[in-house]
């Protein structure tokens, strides 16, 4: 699972147009993921299944990693319903050149970036074959939500940290401070009911770091305070609620 924020300022007539492909049901059947280059790009729409779009086609507007940018073909106007994940910074590529207009960027991966990763390098390099649609990684739902999202960059690296560290392949994630007592007694109390846990320790993150990593849970979570403990991506609370949880067997 991924959550993709969009750039309606910066990109409008493209975003709008990807929202009214979400709203038409387009990605829901026949699309997915077909196109994988591990520390380059991921692919996806409609392409292998030959499926036509509901929409006309959407006019260039004006990237790194993690970027959601418009496929197209050498045709400037033929973007549509393709679109792309980068995986590094491909801005040199993806800008103005030539004759070129470039390709719009018009989302970004807000969380899940791991999850994006793990599907490059799971599935066969380069594009799929038409006759090989059934590999792809198909779309269970797509829809649109609505949320708050960071508007720097500092506080978007701290987003994408704590997103990915919720992407782990641990149900149970636990934002700590080594010297904090709360938090040793909640490490004893998950180890007693067997739980794996990812363990992110605050006061280890480089200078001032740990304090923007607070604000950014609370904005998220509701909680400031460490123990922070989520579980399958939800805070369930500090120690308390956790020895609770214990008692409760």
């Amino acid at each position: 699972q991924f959550t993709v924020e969009l750039f309606p300022k910066h990109a409008p007539l493209t975003v709008e147009h990807f929202e009214q492909l979400i709203s038409s049901g387009y990605y829901k059947e026949n699309a997915g993921i077909y196109r994988a280059e591990p520390g380059f790009v991921v692919q996806g729409g409609g392409f292998v299944h030959d499926k036509l779009s509901p929409l006309g086609n959407v006019q260039v507007e004006y990237s790194e990693e993690r970027m959601v940018v418009l496929a197209r073909n050498k045709d400037p106007l033929s973007g549509n319903t393709e679109f792309s994940i980068m995986l590094a910074d491909n801005s040199a590529i993806n800008a103005p050149q030539g004759t070129s207009p470039g390709y719009t960027a018009f989302g970004r991966v807000y969380s899940g970036y791991p999850t994006v990763v793990a599907i490059a390098n799971d599935m066969a390099e380069g594009y799929l074959a038409k006759k090989n649609k059934d590999q792809a990684v198909t779309f269970n739902s797509i829809d649109t939500v609505s949320q708050l999202a960071p508007t720097t960059a500092d506080l978007r690296a701290v987003s994408d940290a704590i997103h990915d560290a919720a992407a782990t392949r641990f149900s149970v994630v636990m934002f700590s401070k080594t010297s904090c007592p709360y938090c040793k007694e909640a490490k004893r109390t998950l180890k007693d009911i067997g739980a794996e846990v990812h363990v992110v320790e605050l006061d280890l993150l480089p200078p001032g770091t740990a304090s923007q990593f607070q604000d950014t849970l609370d904005a998220y979570t509701g909680r400031r305070t460490v123990p922070n403990i989520l579980l399958n991506g939800k805070s369930i609370g500090g120690g308390d609620e956790v020895e609770a949880l214990h008692d409760a067997g």
